[in-house]
Parts: structure tokens; C-alpha cells; sequence
């Protein structure tokens, strides 16, 4: 493998510092589907498009009002639109081709009451899923968003996920208020996922595979040290994968697109292996 040059983020094409001073952590970095932009969301809300030819930024907007953990583009094949999630607890839709003439998004998504650790795109232009330090994992339609003039409002719970944890008396009431019907209607989520623990690190959430599954299922690893596993259909947990003899956080993992077999890796340096039947999660919940 060959290094090639470092791509500077921090500076437009005509050599003058962008908005938020000249340094800003790098959360979450995307490539286009044609390879020729890197998509980038940063510390204090901004979200910038590198010309990877060009070698410097083409597109800075402050879109969030506070970090963006993660960005994603719909769909691989085409870079028109990407998805950007903030600890502003908001999920933005984006549109490349409008950026410029107007920084609005063309989509915003409201329904965590935390901010986001995560987002996924299905890749078939209609869902997307979300991760969120609120402990719960949210299954959205892309074609249900609110214009940023009619954004919803809802409350938020302020805390600090790295060194902080919520009352389980708490969760559990929230739980039980992302599934009342008015709250689904007004923020316009499809399904709610629980049963994870989101704290320590921006933990990852992702879809099965197309191939082996039909991307019936969605997963993701937790600060409980497990692999959690539920069926999009139904929105129930129907599995959770513990490593034997370690319970150190799980951060990330990734299923195998063709095999029964899913990897994470924890926070004290391990990767964890496991083999299922598809047929068994279908037929099963968790404990």
C-alpha cells in the first residue's frame, strides 16, 4: 500500500480558512459513489465535500448546530444525496445539487431525544436507520421528512455519554413514549429498537446483509459488550451475541454478505467471531 497525500479539509480553493477556526476533529468521512468527492462531517456542526482531484474543499456548510457524529450517502451509486446526524439530535437530507444555491437541507428528520451516534442508509432511496445516545436504534422512511420551516419540537435529555449513564427507570419510561402513536405520527419514525446501551464511544448500527438476508435485520454493538440483533419487521430484539468471558464495549461490527457469520471488535483490542441460523433469528427473540 502506497501513500498518496494527505486531503486538507480545512481550507477552500483559493487558500482561505473556512468557518470554525482552522482546526476541527473529523467525525465521520464517506467516499462518493464515483470516488471523485470525500464527504466529511466535523466538530461544531460542519459539513464539507472534498474534490479529491482538486485536492480542497468545494462545499462547507454549517449544517448542525453542534458536532456531526456521522454522515452517509443514500446510495452508493449516485452522490446526490447524503444523510448527516448531529448531538443537535436532528437527522438532516441533503441534496448535493442544491448546496450553494441555498445551505438548506432538503429533509430533516426529528425523533431522538439525544444526540446521534450513528446513521446507515439501506441503499434502495427509501430507509434509513439511526443510533442514538437516547439507547434507542430508530427505523425511518426518507420519503417522510419534515422541511426545515415545520421541524417538530420535542424535548431533550442533556447528558454526557462518556462519563454519565441514564436511570434504567428512565429508559424504560422512555420506551415506552417512543411507541405511542401520536409521537410516531408527529416525528414520523417507522420503528423503535431497544435493548442496547449506547454510552462511551459513537457506537455503529448497520443493516444485514442484502445478499444473505434481504436486509431483513439490523444490528449493533453496545456498551453491555454484546452484538444486538433485531428483525425490522417487527422492531423486537431477536437476538443478542455475548462474547465468552469479555464485556468490554463493542463500538463496531460487521456481518458477513454472504456467510452466517458476524465480527465485532471491543475496546480492549478484541475481535469477536460468531456463526447463527438465519432461520433461528426469524423464529426467536432475545432473553
Amino acid at each position: 500500500m502506497r501513500y498518496i497525500q494527505p486531503l486538507d479539509f480545512s481550507a477552500s480553493g483559493d487558500g482561505q480558512p473556512l468557518f470554525g477556526g482552522g482546526w476541527s476533529a473529523i467525525f465521520s468521512v464517506k467516499i462518493a459513489g464515483d470516488s471523485t468527492h470525500v464527504l466529511a462531517g466535523l466538530s461544531g456542526g460542519s459539513l464539507r465535500l472534498l474534490n479529491v482531484e482538486r485536492g480542497h474543499v468545494t462545499t462547507n456548510i454549517r449544517g448542525h448546530t453542534n458536532d456531526v457524529n456521522n454522515v452517509t450517502f443514500v446510495n452508493r451509486t449516485s452522490n446526490s444525496l447524503f444523510l448527516s446526524g448531529s448531538d443537535d439530535r436532528l437527522i438532516k437530507l441533503w441534496d448535493v445539487r442544491l448546496l450553494g444555491s441555498t445551505n438548506k437541507p432538503a429533509g430533516v428528520f426529528a425523533g431522538h431525544y439525544c444526540g446521534i451516534t450513528a446513521l446507515e442508509s439501506r441503499e434502495d432511496d427509501v430507509y434509513f436507520i439511526s443510533n442514538s445516545k437516547d439507547q434507542t436504534l430508530k427505523l425511518w422512511d426518507l420519503r417522510m421528512f419534515h422541511t426545515p420551516e415545520n421541524v417538530p419540537r420535542i424535548r431533550g435529555i442533556n447528558f454526557d455519554y462518556r462519563f454519565q449513564r441514564l436511570d434504567e427507570a428512565l429508559i424504560r419510561s422512555l420506551h415506552n413514549e417512543f411507541e405511542d402513536p401520536d409521537l410516531k405520527n408527529k416525528c414520523k419514525y417507522l420503528q423503535v429498537m431497544t435493548g442496547h446501551r449506547v454510552y462511551g464511544t459513537l457506537i455503529r448500527c448497520h443493516f444485514s446483509p442484502k445478499e444473505s438476508t434481504d436486509q431483513r435485520f439490523v444490528y449493533s454493538g453496545g456498551a453491555d459488550g454484546r452484538v444486538h440483533v433485531w428483525d425490522i419487521l417487527t422492531g423486537e430484539e431477536v437476538t443478542r451475541l455475548s462474547p465468552e468471558g469479555h464485556h468490554a464495549l463493542i463500538r463496531d461490527c460487521a456481518w458477513h454478505p454472504s456467510s452466517p457469520v458476524l465480527f465485532a471488535g471491543d475496546l480492549e483490542g478484541m475481535i469477536h467471531r460468531w456463526s447463527f441460523n438465519y432461520n433461528h433469528l426469524t423464529q426467536t427473540q432475545a432473553d
